[in-house]
């Protein structure tokens, strides 16, 4: 009788784990907003600063001003490759750098966005990536220092848009737009502005692990220049202006339930006052002193003294050194 004489087959090896290189997720929360700075047109843009690298969140500084030759330069910018938006960034500055004249704002628009197609056509194509993975957002502002002019652009794919008023870019996107939208047509000042941005990038991070704190305010104006906020002051408002929403919140799920009796409801609607008028105490005081801090940030930064006082900061050490005299 025959056997069957073949050998049965050696177990495969298993294939090697597969690695690769873990991505800089710049996956942000970034907004701007035009609004009235010293009666005259300004800009006041939001981002938060989280940055993720595989499995770690790390803090990164998403949006700050910059020396650009003949004028201030602030962008920031969104999406899943950190290390294109990085270099998208860099060459963004390098291309106002070289700049030796003032440009009209179409003119300065129609610069960048050939910047923007070249970095398309050379960089983003040649990334080892999936397409939809190197989508790129920014939003740009420059301050022209001879004519105090202010543009705004937002760069997507490779158009330069200006901004008319306000916008977003980033994680979720039209989610924080319809909240932006829906408070915008209140905002008439600076700090209204931050306070609408500072309610968004608190309600994404309630809403989104992608986004997180610290977050980074910076102030456009003609006169003033361009700075970023302390951040005290920015802390400060964003946790008033959280303390506001959690209370609303629990407001709005008493007052349907015919269960709740007069006394938790009306001690829920003291709790609710109480947190808005120390918002609005809040920015009274930080209205008040504002302009005079703004302006002393702009005198030191051209004398080279380190550090403006927070504006916050000045009431109380006006009232210690009224203590210290009285004594």
């Amino acid at each position: 009788m025959l056997h069957n004489t073949r050998h049965k087959p050696l177990p495969r090896k298993p294939y090697p784990a597969i690695t690769r290189r873990r991505k800089r997720k710049r996956v942000t929360l970034i907004a701007a907003f035009r609004c009235e700075i010293e009666n005259e047109q300004g800009v006041i843009i939001c981002a938060d600063s989280q940055e993720s690298f595989g499995d770690y969140r790390v803090t990164v500084e998403k949006i700050r001003p910059r020396d650009a030759n003949l004028y201030d330069l602030c962008f920031g910018g969104a999406g899943q490759i950190g290390d294109l938006i990085d270099a998208l960034g860099n060459a963004i500055e390098r291309e106002v750098i070289r700049w030796d004249k003032p440009y009209s704002e179409d003119e300065a628009r129609r610069l960048l966005e050939n910047e923007v197609v070249l970095f398309n056509s050379r960089q983003v194509e040649a990334y080892p990536a999936h397409p939809d993975d190197k989508v790129i957002q920014f939003i740009i502002c420059l301050r022209d220092k001879t004519s105090h002019a202010i543009y705004l652009w937002k760069v997507s794919g490779s158009t330069v848009e200006p901004i008319k008023d306000h916008d977003l870019i980033g994680w979720n996107e039209p989610v924080y737009k319809h909240e932006a939208k829906r408070l915008y047509q209140n905002v008439t000042n600076k700090i209204t502005a931050m306070t609408v941005g500072l309610h968004v990038l608190s309600f994404g991070k309630a809403t989104a692990t992608s986004i997180d704190k610290p977050f980074q305010v910076i102030g456009v104006s003609p006169a003033l220049g361009m700075w970023e906020e302390p951040q005290d002051v920015v802390e400060e408002l964003e946790a008033k202006v959280r303390g506001v929403n959690e209370t609303l919140g629990r407001l709005i799920t008493l007052a349907p339930d015919v269960n709740t009796n007069e006394t938790t409801f009306n001690y829920a609607l003291g709790v609710f006052e109480r947190a808005m008028r120390g918002l609005r105490e809040l920015v009274s005081t930080y209205s008040g002193h504002a302009s005079a801090g703004a302006r002393f940030a702009l005198i030191a930064s051209q004398a080279g003294t380190v550090e403006p006082p927070l504006p916050l900061k000045v009431e109380a050490q006006k009232k210690d050194g009224d203590k210290e005299s009285n004594d």
